[in-house]
């Protein structure tokens, strides 16, 4: 049992809590309400995190608010692949990002044609600062694919971050977003051959050799 304080950190507006201290008796279980207003809030990704005070320990989680435009003409999919869920500072990571007319009925109806759209990436802590920011244009004509490579410098902290991409069309504006953690260890395949191979070579290479004790 004992007392959690929890504090909003990061997004100053569109966000509150319910409550701000919690009690619990040993071994009890409790919801955290937590409220999204995006009435003075502009269009946009919004990072922060919940911060949980308990006695001498603390622990955050990443709040991500996500406001559109009412009305929302080509929107995004954005999707970090799993092998860039967890690098090193200094790495890069590229991204795909889908982005479709809505209009157009995933690709069934005629929708706007072939139109100019903005699209900015940005980097986020989960502390509400911005760290990396690039724009981009490109036509889509009813959906399009890209894929977007990122930079971190050396001296990257530890910890989670949000990738996010706002997608401008005149008045629409539409946005996606994936989190992506930054460690100094990271899990290595179970086959280290000092990097002379690749995976699929090393996959590729024991198939052969089982197949090889299989004839004999």
């Amino acid at each position: 049992g004992g007392a959690v304080d929890l504090s909003l950190e990061g997004i100053a507006k569109g966000v509150t809590l319910k409550e701000e201290r919690l009690v619990f008796d040993a071994g009890e279980e409790k919801d955290v309400e937590v409220f999204f207003n995006s009435t003075s809030v502009n269009e946009g990704a919004y990072v922060g995190n919940i911060k949980l005070l308990a006695k001498e320990s603390e622990k955050r989680i990443p709040v991500i608010f996500e406001v559109e435009s009412k009305d929302v003409f080509f929107d995004g999919n954005l999707e970090i692949p799993s092998k860039y869920s967890n690098i090193l500072p200094g790495e890069q990571m590229t991204i795909q990002l889908d982005v479709f007319d809505l209009l157009s009925g995933g690709g069934i109806g005629k929708g706007l044609g072939s139109s100019s759209v903005d699209v900015e990436y940005s980097v986020h802590d989960i502390y509400g600062n911005t760290l990396i920011s690039e724009k981009e244009n490109f036509v889509v004509d009813k959906k399009v694919t890209v894929s977007k490579t990122i930079s971190f410098p050396e001296d990257m902290k530890e910890g989670q971050y949000v990738f996010s991409a706002v997608v401008n069309y005149k008045s629409s504006i539409g946005v996606a977003t994936d989190l992506f953690t930054v460690s100094k260890i990271k899990s290595e395949s179970p086959f280290n051959l000092g990097g002379t191979l690749s995976d699929s070579m090393i996959i590729f290479v024991f198939l052969g050799f089982l197949f090889l004790v299989l004839i004999l």
